[in-house]
């Protein structure tokens, strides 16, 4: 049986506790080929109605999920266009297994990924660890951390699965306190694929009205309980140009089902929602008779083709939904009712004139909105309004001088708590002045001696006690144990190898008994 514990760091002297596990896991998947990213393979569903999120692969997207078998389609079949990232589900079953095939069908390939859920018998498949090659530092501002880590940044350089970026956060909490709202990990490229620019991760949960569960799975991070999202940017520049803006709104949207056609799932689609998540400009939609439409772009005010997905990177600030979702508008202030077009066909003449073609459009009021979601609690009284962001190079080798200047500069431009001469929106800026990230205070938190230590216990049929932990080749280790987190007596004392380690202990028959491993420096 496995077992995951937590204790304190306490400072002996020279001997300090050290971090003692994480997860790591290997990047294996094929070339155009879409991979689940949530639910996380292998889970329980969080209820009867659960949202399956993939990466954007080389194709159209097919999906088939079954309580009976693999490749059955009894719950669910659909057929979505290349670039669906996610679709909501209900009527599902909690307490039978769940079966998904996930089809990435391309002009000269088809990929089919299965996966299963529900299952109490499922074992996740042991990943290869990768090496522990990195190491962190912090610039003088306080606002940029450098992770050298080549294996690293070579597996995530495509994409960043779930199991990657909870093993990356993990190891970034070995080295900061737990402080952050928000996480960054920006890959140091100037070119990357286009299986996406940016990808949110969301961690945890605990707003009312956003139109998706609560849940915290911060623990999975690394985190105690503070960590809301992560965030990764494929190239370097992904902060100020874009998505920096859009991948931090995906914390709260867009997830109410009246407002989302489920083929484009957390972004507006044909809607004027029009903010940073897609969507027209509100009020500047026009009825041009036989089901056909034309709107505006929000960046450009013009008739010239308007974002489903995203509207210009960090060009246009959020709109007055997307704010009333973050909490700094209360309904009335968002001023508009909210249209989404449904049965839509659009082609691509048709796309560079702001048209297309529509079975309907449906308004609905906020009242509406907040009839079918739950009102927003917190609302706007009480709500957030000031978050802490730790911005992460990942580079497989040292930052130059022009890259810190670079890096530097962009953090403090995006973070900046005041209107600026840039073109592109900050966030204070793209929030009307309601709200600001604090991204200059990673001195305050960096802190590689770690105050959070995490066991990795096996208990064996022998009845040996495994302590698993990564360690420095030139430190020696001290494994202790106690029966009341007093008194603490020495195990086994052994050297360092420079990766993960065991060490072993067969109690005494103590009903309970709590371990430590401690590094003496030399």
């Amino acid at each position: 049986m496995k077992v995951r514990g937590q204790l304190r760091v306490y400072s002996l002297g020279v001997i300090r506790l050290l971090f003692v596990y994480f997860a790591t896991a290997s990047i294996l998947w094929s070339a155009g080929a879409s991979k689940m990213i949530s639910p996380e393979p292998g889970s329980q569903l969080k209820g009867t109605t659960d949202t399956f999120t993939w990466n954007v692969g080389d194709g159209d997207i097919a999906v088939d999920v079954s309580a009976k078998r693999q490749g059955s389609s009894d719950l669910h079949s659909g057929y979505y266009a290349e670039g669906t990232i996610g679709i909501k589900l209900s009527g599902l079953p909690t307490d039978k297994v769940v079966y998904v095939t996930l089809t990435t069908i391309g002009d000269d390939n088809v990929y089919v990924k299965n996966y299963i859920f529900n299952d109490p018998n499922y074992e996740t498949p042991e990943p290869e660890p990768l090496p522990n090659d990195y190491t962190i530092k912090i610039n003088d501002s306080g606002r940029v951390a450098e992770m050298v880590a080549p294996t690293w940044f070579a597996a995530t350089q495509e994409r960043m699965d779930a199991e990657a970026a909870k093993a990356l956060t993990q190891r970034i909490y070995q080295e900061f306190e737990d402080q952050f709202d928000f996480i960054y990990i920006v890959s140091n490229q100037t070119d990357a694929n286009n299986t996406y620019s940016g990808l949110f991760f969301n961690v945890a949960n605990d707003i009312e009205g956003l139109g998706l569960n609560t849940f915290d799975d911060t623990e999975e991070y690394g985190s105690a309980g503070k960590l809301q999202g992560l965030i990764h940017l494929k190239k370097y520049n992904g902060l100020v140009s874009g998505p920096g803006l859009h991948e931090l709104m995906h914390n709260w949207g867009a997830f109410i089902d009246v407002l989302v056609n489920n083929d484009m799932y957390s972004h507006w689609g044909y809607s004027n929602a029009g903010g940073q998540l897609g969507g027209w400009k509100p009020g500047s939609l026009e009825d041009l008779g036989n089901g056909n439409y034309r709107a505006k772009d929000v960046y450009s005010d013009a008739f010239d083709g308007f974002g489903v997905y995203a509207n210009g990177g960090n060009s246009v600030p959020y709109s007055r939904l997307e704010l009333y979702l973050m909490g700094l508008l209360n309904k009335g202030q968002v001023n508009q009712d909210i249209k989404v077009a449904r049965g839509v066909t659009q082609t691509s003449g048709q796309y560079y004139k702001g048209e297309f073609s529509a079975d309907s459009i449906d308004t609905y009021t906020m009242d509406d909105i907040v009839a079918s979601a739950g009102a927003r609690s917190p609302n706007k009284n009480n709500s957030q309004k000031q978050f802490d962001v730790l911005y992460v190079v990942l580079t497989d080798s040292p930052l130059s001088e022009s890259d810190w200047s670079y890096h530097d500069a962009a953090v403090a431009q995006f973070g900046n708590p005041a209107n600026d001469s840039f073109s592109s929106y900050n966030f204070y800026e793209a929030t009307g002045g309601r709200a600001t990230l604090v991204m200059d205070n990673l001195g305050g938190a960096y802190d590689p001696e770690m105050k959070e230590v995490k066991l990795a216990i096996d208990k064996a049929s022998t009845g040996n006690v495994e302590v698993s932990a990564f360690t420095d080749k030139n430190a020696e280790y001290v494994l202790q144990y106690s029966s009341n987190l007093i008194n603490w007596t020495e195990a086994v004392r052994e050297q360092g190898s420079g990766g993960r380690k065991p060490f072993t202990h067969r109690p005494s028959g103590a009903e309970k008994m709590f371990y430590r491993l401690v590094k003496e420096e030399p």
